[in-house]
């Protein structure tokens, strides 16, 4: 209920004046409440930004020892990083491999006929295919730039584009994003509208078709008799040799044959010596005391000897391919042995075409039975729904490689990772030479974590001590007002007024002292050179001879020379120096990095942790102190109705006092003076 209004003062008082300054009185100590709140909103913001810096110099602090850290990235020194670049994995060491590139890998790029701006194209339905992904198009009629429109809106293997070759002509090429020969491009096309734009050509698509043979008795030439037959499969055990004959066995890419052995006893092989014999009696004469031997006639004769038979002896028989390479004939030789039961060979690749074959004869050495299991053959057929273009700028290409004298392939030129274990390598340009890859750390992000890691320390050591510096020039009974009722606390508003807001806090001065102590320890060491310090590695507070002012501030000094020497003969020992495995269970549990996030986690959690807890208690005060002063609000509210109120009272009886008088006077014919 609002107080009720005042009326024009009767008795010389201004009253509004008076209730007002009344109120402002007991006011006062809530305006001291609110400026707490807004110191302490100050302070609260002072410690959070404290929180932030010292949680950045614990991130990387941890940054430098995780196993993501500058320590565990290493990457690939190129002999010709024009030629060869890459980047390994944390967990490899070592690596030294020289690779000769001999071509790169290329897009698949085709292009149309000249056709004219105005060429009324007709509709059609046709389709591209890369990579085994078909994309069907139904194309409306109209004319190039229609056509053009419609493949680039709906493609996301190929990129397409018109060159416009005069005023009137244009040209329009496919290329595909998919490189190497995964990447080739190819066309179904029944309407024949590519075909028409020559865009697609009039060989079909060459695709390879695995089939296993089915023999045929009429096509053996030995004893049928003696053959045993079973559709896929024949067997022999009596013959020597068995020969089939193919009939229209052409386009052959690849072969596999499987087969078992059933050796029982190899045949014996007898070799033939030769033997020196005597022949003739032996005559013995007496000449003048002289005993003679008649002499014995020399013979040779042959003589047979067996050889026992062996299981494990290599040769147990052989398979011969004859066939017709560019019509050339040939012949491919299987040696059989025990202890191997297939064979394939690739025609494509050591003919480099499709072959026919004509027959194929086994022979074997052995008592027992040659079972032939499995004949597979690949042929390359010619798919006549799928064509290839007519106008090629750049065909499909493998990028080719020389690694140890073998040569590999590989569809693209970057991200390689299966060519060296651990390692990523892009390929560049070709090579007349072998390029030596090696394994090295990579300094400059070492470096550039280590200049991280001193800036978040000086900025965090910094900010709390600008925000530290306490006013000793000032004593607190100076700031003290002359008034004794004054409180004491006004003075130390002022003496905190004129000094930081980390002047005299515990928590701030054990920050600085911690980060201190870390910095200026000693680390235990495995390796030699071992570097226990930070100065030994250029990172101090000063030089020796520098200001004292200087160096008692404690802020970190960086001699980046001496750090990146150190780091290019020595990174081990830098790492050891940060981050270091006591016990060698695989866990970094000393050195200065580790050291720092362990020490500055208590600090920087935001659950519980310790200037998180100084905030809470900030906030809390803010929150109670709005409380008290809402409540006195209130009941300064109240009051200023009361007083309202007896003061209306007061002017209204004075009021109903002169009034009366006033009338007393008139009864009384008492006329004012």
């Amino acid at each position: 209920m609002p107080a009720p209004i005042v009326m024009p003062s009767q008795s010389g008082i201004d009253v509004p004046s008076v209730i007002n300054k009344l109120i402002e009185l007991e006011r006062s100590p809530l305006k001291r409440l609110e400026e707490d709140n807004k110191r302490n909103e100050i302070r609260i913001k002072a410690w959070e930004e404290l929180r932030t810096r010292a949680k950045k110099l614990s991130d990387v602090s941890r940054d430098i020892y995780s196993f993501t850290g500058p320590f565990t990235q290493r990457k690939i020194l190129s002999s010709d990083e024009g030629a060869i670049t890459g980047t390994v994995s944390p967990n490899v060491d070592q690596i030294n491999q020289k690779i000769q590139v001999l071509q790169l890998a290329k897009y698949h790029k085709i292009h149309s006929r000249k056709i004219h701006k105005d060429e009324k194209l007709p509709e059609a339905t046709f389709s591209i295919l890369v990579n085994q992904k078909e994309v069907q198009y139904n194309f409306k009629g109209g004319n190039i730039q229609n056509l053009e429109k419609l493949i680039r809106d709906k493609s996301n293997h190929i990129d397409v584009s018109m060159v416009q070759v005069d005023k009137e002509y244009f040209i329009l090429t496919i290329t595909s994003k998919i490189s190497g020969n995964k990447g080739k491009l190819e066309f179904k096309d029944p309407n024949n509208l590519l075909k028409n734009l020559e865009i697609v050509g009039n060989v079909g698509k060459k695709e390879e078709k695995e089939e296993e043979i089915e023999f045929s008795p009429e096509n053996f030439k030995e004893n049928i008799e003696k053959i045993i037959i079973n559709k896929n499969q024949f067997s022999f055990s009596e013959l020597e040799k068995v020969s089939y004959d193919f009939s229209q066995k052409e386009n052959i890419t690849e072969i596999y044959l499987h087969w078992n052995l059933d050796i029982k006893t190899l045949q014996e092989n007898t070799t033939n010596t030769k033997e020196k014999i005597y022949v003739g009696p032996e005559i013995k004469n007496q000449i003048n005391g002289i005993e003679l031997i008649a002499p014995q006639i020399e013979r040779e004769r042959i003589t047979s000897q067996q050889e026992p038979p062996n299981q494990d002896q290599e040769r147990v028989g052989k398979i011969i391919l004859y066939y017709l390479s560019s019509g050339t004939p040939k012949q491919k030789e299987i040696i059989l042995n025990p202890k191997q039961r297939d064979f394939s060979f690739n025609f494509k690749e050591q003919e480099n075409t499709s072959v026919q074959i004509n027959a194929i004869e086994f022979s074997k050495n052995f008592e027992g039975i040659f079972t032939l299991t499995k004949l597979k053959v690949k042929k390359e057929i010619e798919d006549q729904t799928v064509f290839g273009p007519m106008h090629e700028i750049d065909p499909p290409q493998d990028a080719l490689m020389l690694i140890n004298g073998v040569q590999v392939s590989r569809s693209s030129n970057e991200n390689l990772i299966d060519i060296i274990p651990g390692a990523s390598l892009n390929l560049h340009r070709t090579t007349n030479y072998e390029v030596e890859l090696k394994v090295e750390y990579d300094i400059q992000k070492i470096k550039d974590k280590i200049k991280e890691w001193v800036n978040q320390y000086n900025e965090l050591l910094q900010f709390i001590k600008e925000n530290d510096k306490f006013n000793r020039d000032q004593d607190f009974q100076v700031n003290r007002s002359s008034n004794p009722n004054e409180r004491i606390e006004d003075g130390l508003r002022k003496l905190e007024d004129s000094s930081g807001i980390f002047a005299g806090d515990p928590i701030a001065r054990r920050l600085v002292s911690t980060l201190a102590r870390i910095t200026g320890s000693a680390y235990p060491t495995k390796l030699n050179p071992s570097f226990k310090t930070l100065a030994q590695i250029g990172i101090s507070t000063g030089q020796p001879g520098s200001n004292w002012q200087d160096i008692k501030q404690g802020l970190l000094i960086l001699d980046e020379a001496q750090l990146e020497n150190v780091l290019k003969n020595y990174p081990e020992s830098v790492k050891e120096l940060f981050a270091l495995d006591k016990n060698e269970d695989a866990v970094v549990d000393d050195g200065v990095a580790y050291k720092m996030y362990e020490e500055l986690s208590p600090y920087v959690k935001f659950s519980g942790g310790i200037i998180t807890t100084r905030i809470d208690l900030l906030k809390d005060q803010i929150k109670e102190n709005k409380k008290i002063i809402y409540n006195k609000e209130l009941s300064l509210g109240r009051k200023e109705e009361m007083l309202r109120k007896k003061f209306g009272n007061m002017e209204s009886a004075i009021q109903n006092n002169k009034s009366m008088g006033k009338i007393l006077q008139n009864k009384l014919g008492i006329k004012d003076e």
